[in-house]
């Protein structure tokens, strides 16, 4: 899923509650699955940002909720992610050629973006010469 009023709510829902799991100082936190979501954090924790992405199927009653456990990572007390700032919202989008997409915090964060290649980095976008919608920045 590439894009869309869905993905970008859903994408800032999610960063909310991972920032707001890391200032309560959990160790983990459960995030409703979709593919895009997890696409996103397997990303992240690729990158470092987060220690594990675990998909569970957790029963209801008679029907199945897949869920999605994000191990939240810390160094030295202090959470990894500082800060989270979306871009792309949906009532403007923002997208980028790859000769724009600048490097976050002097290579020390992580711009995230929903290229034609799947969600990429700017680090692999920069290697694989595509642009995209530029969904966030993670630092």
């Amino acid at each position: 899923f590439v894009g869309g009023f869905m993905s970008a709510t859903a994408l800032s829902n999610m960063f909310a509650k991972i920032m707001n799991a890391q200032r309560a100082s959990h160790r983990d936190v459960s995030i409703k699955y979709s593919k895009f979501k997890l696409s996103v954090l397997e990303l992240l924790k690729a990158e470092g940002f987060i220690s594990s992405v675990v998909v569970l199927n957790e029963e209801n009653g008679e029907t199945i909720h897949p869920t999605i456990k994000v191990g939240l990572k810390y160094y030295e007390g202090d959470p990894v992610i500082s800060g989270i700032q979306m871009v792309s919202k949906p009532s403007l989008k923002v997208y980028s050629a790859i000769d724009d997409v600048k490097r976050v915090k002097n290579g020390l964060g992580l711009m995230i973006l929903s290229t034609s290649s799947g969600v990429l980095s700017d680090r692999r976008a920069r290697e694989l010469r595509v642009g995209g919608e530029v969904l966030c920045t993670v630092y």
